[in-house]
């Protein structure tokens, strides 16, 4: 995220996607007085005024420099916003997340949402020990993503649209919950646990360059015999739903409860775009830690 400042100038914020160390053109830059932009949230249905609902200008996220939260009486004030048009994000977690173009000499505004979806619930284990995990992602119809953190093991997603949605737990310790798989309709609150799976075996893996030392990757577990994909995007999607790893202070790469049969294993190194696979049998007697050696001469992946 560039954020660019000057005295009596609107803040400007742009977000550019690079790799480290790459030169990257920015293009012409321009800085616009400031406004203030006002305006009034209210329920689609009954009209009536909505309290607590963030309006962003320009990003979704809290990184939106010009942000604001509607009172009791729905009404919002954003300051120092560009004389520029952009879009308003108004969010809310009992609605669907609203989208609001402004233009470029607009001061005042009126938004009506309309009712989603809220999915909450809690992380249980199967000992009833505190369950490990820092927050939940969901994907969603037409790759709509939303995230929340996890707080004394619960759980809350809000302004979900309709359609099938695919959550997931993340954290040091969350190998053994599964991916939940959700088909929402209509509006309202739906409760969705995540529950530890029961037994399986606990797979420790290492991951080691050509010359046996530790790496620093990310690992994951697939079901059955894959091949590696040869582009980072074709590994993405193939590694969707797989078991992400839990790593430890030693470089290994921990998954816990996991059910037996044939896995591979995917290790991508994070400094470098270069990933290779090892299948093998899980199993109550297998090895800890299993050691996965690079292939000398590994390439890198395509984008």
């Amino acid at each position: 995220m560039l954020t660019v400042r000057a005295a009596g100038f609107a803040p400007l914020q742009r977000k550019y996607a690079a790799k480290r160390g790459e030169r990257v053109d920015l293009g012409e830059l321009q800085l616009t007085p400031a406004r203030t932009v006002t305006g009034q949230v209210r329920d689609q249905k009954s009209g009536q005024p909505l309290a607590q609902v963030e309006v962003r200008f320009g990003f979704e996220t809290d990184e939106a420099l010009q942000r604001a939260r509607s009172g009791t009486d729905g009404r919002f004030e954003l300051v120092d916003v560009p004389r520029e048009a952009g879009t308003l994000f108004v969010s809310h977690p009992r609605y669907r997340l609203t989208t609001v173009p402004l233009g470029a000499t607009q001061d005042a505004v009126q938004v009506k949402l309309s009712a989603g979806l809220e999915v909450s619930g809690a992380i249980i284990t199967r000992d009833g020990r505190e369950a490990r995990a820092d927050g939940v992602s969901a994907e969603g119809p037409e790759g709509l993503r939303r995230e929340a953190a996890v707080s004394e093991g619960r759980y809350a997603l809000g302004s979900l649209e309709p359609g099938s949605w695919k959550l997931r737990l993340s954290g040091p310790m969350v190998s053994g919950f599964d991916v939940l798989e959700l088909t929402l309709t209509g509006e309202g609150a739906v409760n969705a646990d995540f529950i530890e799976r029961a037994g399986g075996v606990a797979v420790t893996l290492l991951p080691l360059d050509d010359e046996g030392h530790p790496v620093n990757a990310t690992g994951w577990l697939v079901p059955g015999r894959v091949a590696v994909p040869s582009t980072v995007k074709g590994a993405d999607a193939q590694l969707s739903g797989a078991l992400e790893s839990e790593e430890g202070p030693d470089g290994t790469h921990g998954f816990s409860s996991v059910s037996p049969g044939v896995y591979t294993a995917v290790i991508r190194l994070r400094d470098l775009p270069m990933m290779w696979a090892e299948s093998f049998e899980v199993h109550p007697g297998m090895a800890s830690p299993l050691r996965l050696v690079m292939p000398r001469g590994l390439q890198p992946s395509s984008p």
